[in-house]
Parts: structure tokens; sequence; C-alpha cells
């Protein structure tokens, strides 16, 4: 900068020449950024609200199905369940859904862990009333051979012969029977078969269980009186004979 009455430079900005103190027009400054003033803010992000995770809904929902459909939607609740709640801790915020996942872990535990203890329950429950209603069912087919064993023995004395079919003893009127165990041979889980013998002098009945959880005895009667039995096949005349009368 130079003065413009001597003509002398001027190194630093003032308002006089300090060789002949004319006054100097004022220094034109380039004008800088203040240094107080801060650079724009970036904008904040704006955060939407968290999403449910859908993994955690279906989770409960198969946790409740459950109850009806046991370990087949169960083991998937309880998957579902364990992915969902990794999935939210994961999402820092994104994700809600935790208490969801939550139930439909907890009915999917339950659903697992009642199975065992179901058939625990079953394995003891059913054998026995199978048992139960075998011994019923044998009680009763030995009551029935003593029933015809008795009418027959009156039908004899009558007719001097045994009849010659179950029916026939029923319709005679000496002993009224069941009508299934006089028409078809059935009661109570058994299947009888009466068979006269040769010369109507006698008759033979056999006693044996329609299935395996009806009966495990199988009876024989003759004309006398005495029942026998046989636990694995049809008794006959040279089978164990009962210790005790019915």
């Amino acid at each position: 900068m130079f003065c413009s009455t001597c003509g002398a430079a001027i190194s630093d900005p003032a308002s006089f020449c300090p060789k002949c103190g004319a006054p100097l027009p004022v220094a034109t400054q380039a004008k800088q950024p203040s240094a107080s003033a801060a650079p724009a803010a970036a904008p904040a992000a704006i955060q939407g609200e968290s999403e449910t995770d859908l993994k955690a809904v279906s989770s409960l929902v198969l946790g409740m199905l459950s109850f009806v459909l046991s370990i087949f939607s169960g083991i998937p609740a309880v998957i579902l369940g364990h992915m969902s709640r990794a999935a939210i801790r994961k999402s820092g915020g994104r994700l809600k859904g935790e208490g969801l996942a939550l139930g439909g872990l907890i009915m999917g535990y339950i659903s697992v862990f009642l199975v065992p203890v179901l058939l625990m329950i079953v394995g003891l429950v059913i054998p026995n009333t199978f048992r139960a209603s075998i011994v019923s069912n044998e009680a009763s087919a030995l009551k029935t051979l003593s029933t015809i064993n008795g009418a027959a023995a009156s039908y004899k004395y009558e007719h001097d012969e045994y009849p010659p079919s179950l029916k026939e003893l029923s319709d005679s009127g000496l002993k009224a029977l069941d009508s299934e165990l006089a028409s078809l041979g059935r009661k109570d889980g058994y299947q009888f078969s009466y068979v006269r013998t040769p010369g109507q002098k006698g008759y033979v009945i056999h006693a044996d269980p329609l299935f395996l959880n009806t009966g495990e005895r199988h009876f024989y009667l003759d004309a006398s009186g005495v029942i026998r039995y046989e636990k694995d096949h049809a008794a006959n005349s040279g089978s164990e004979p009962l210790s005790v009368e019915p």
C-alpha cells in the first residue's frame, strides 16, 4: 500500500502516512468467516416407530396352538421365539415384541415337556384300564359258561338230549340268554362256540377272547361241568381245570 500524497510505501494498515502524516483511506479488509460461526449442524436422523417382529407374533400363535397340536406347533414356537428375541436385541430398538416371543417360548416349552409326562400317565393308566376290562370280561365269561351248563342240564332232563345250539336253548324258555349270545355266540368280548357231541349225549363249549385286550384266558366246558383254561391258545379237555368253580 502506498501513500497517495507522498508515495511512501506503507507496509502495515494505518490511518496516517508515517512519512508525511497525510490521512490514509480506510483499508478495505477481506471478509473472513467469523471464528464463532459454527458449521451448520447436520439434521438429526429422524427415528421412526419400532416395528413388531413377525417371528415374535408367529411364536405366540404357535405357542397357543400347541395346547391343541402339542409338539407339532410347540417346537416351532420355541425356535421362532429364540430367533425373535435374538433379532430384537440386535435391532437397537428398531424391533419390538420381546414379550410376545417370551409368551410363545413359555407355551412351546410347556407343550414339549408335557408330552413325556402325558406318555408316562398313559403308560400307567391304559394297561391298568385294559387289565380291569380283561378281568371283568373273564369273570363274565365264566358266569356265562355256568349259566349255559345249568340250562343245558335242564334241557336234557326235559328232552333226554342236550340242545343242538345256543339259540335252541334260549328259545326253549328254560333260560333266556342274551340275544347276541344266542344268535352270534358273543358276549362281553368273548366268542362262545357250542357243539353237541355225537349221540346227543354231551356237548362242548369253547369260550375264546375276541381280541387281546378283551381277555387273556381261553375256556373249555363240557357236560362234566368242569371249566378248563389256557392262556395262549384254545383250551381243551386236557387243559388245566379251574381250582375254584365260578
